[in-house]
């Protein structure tokens, strides 16, 4: 047997595994799609909602990455999942505001936060100023219920994210729900966020518009981004940043700050697999991408 021939068996053998490997693909999605379908035999939302996540974990041991994206693409074809992922998966809280802090947002008052104020004021219903003499007060005015919204610096174009304000977001527990960008003459552009305890899901009608999410992992070293960043781009979201700092009570651990952009939907893909396999996620924002001016 020449070379030629030798080499031509291997090249066949090729074809065959590509084809056993295709075939095996589609017997792997109809294995889900049975899963689903189970799954939407819960006539109750509230009930699946309860249930997801422990389905989750004891699907998660038993799926590649890949197959667990294409389990969540599944479950968004049917309405009562995708609302019931959304529920299990939401961004914040679901505590509705305190009653007489609707609308209130706790503002620390000067001409740039002023005009950051008058900017993300269109996105509340019934918008009221409540003005604070620290952003440290604006951040416990919410949490003490006194307002639904505070306002906070949480970007500029020469520091770029400002890692203390990311502490109080954290510290408090608060979520990014709008932001905007107000020039400043001498640190440049600053991104201002809009925050509160729970972060709205975006509409079904905005579902085609363009999303910042952002959030953190707590880890002693990065290797869960290998995984996490090649999930994130099958779900179709893009990476802007990652920054990460030590955290104060163990000098081992790291938190790692993670922006990107994505649809409404690929937000949901994603934070279902954060849920799903690291138990020290925590989603900081998910806000429509601030207008270029």
């Amino acid at each position: 047997m020449t070379k030629k021939e030798r080499i031509n068996i291997f090249i066949e053998n090729l074809s065959i595994f590509n084809k056993r490997s295709e075939l095996a693909a589609e017997a792997r999605e109809s294995a889900l799609r049975h899963i689903v379908s189970e799954l939407c035999a819960d006539a109750d939302v509230m009930s699946a909602c309860e249930e997801l996540p422990s389905l989750f974990k004891e699907l998660v041991g038993k799926l590649s990455p890949n197959e667990e994206i294409l389990l969540y693409e599944e479950m968004t074809r049917s309405p009562r999942l995708a609302s019931a992922m959304r529920i299990a998966f939401a961004v914040g809280s679901l505590d509705s505001a305190q009653a007489g802090s609707h609308g209130r947002i706790a503002c620390v008052k000067n001409d740039f936060n002023n005009s950051a104020l008058a900017r993300l004021s269109y996105a509340v219903t019934n918008s009221k100023p409540r003005f604070v003499s620290s952003f440290l007060e604006s951040c416990e005015a919410v949490t003490d219920g006194e307002c639904e919204f505070c306002i906070l610096p949480i970007e500029n174009a020469s520091d770029g994210r400002m890692l203390g304000f990311y502490s109080m977001i954290d510290r408090y527990e608060l979520k990014i729900c709008y932001a905007c960008d107000i020039d400043d003459e001498q640190t440049g552009t600053v991104r201002y966020a809009l925050l509160s305890r729970c972060c709205p899901e975006p509409a079904e009608k905005r579902k085609s518009e363009v999303f910042i999410f952002e959030f953190s992992v707590i880890s002693d070293n990065g290797a869960f981004m290998s995984d996490m960043l090649a999930v994130a781009e099958k779900c179709g979201a893009l990476p802007i940043s990652i920054d990460c700092s030590p955290l104060p009570y163990d000098s081992r651990l790291k938190r790692y700050l993670l922006s990107f952009r994505t649809s409404a939907h690929s937000s949901l893909l994603l934070r279902a697999f954060l849920s799903s396999n690291y138990h020290n996620y925590t989603p900081i924002g998910l806000y429509p991408e601030p207008m270029a001016k």
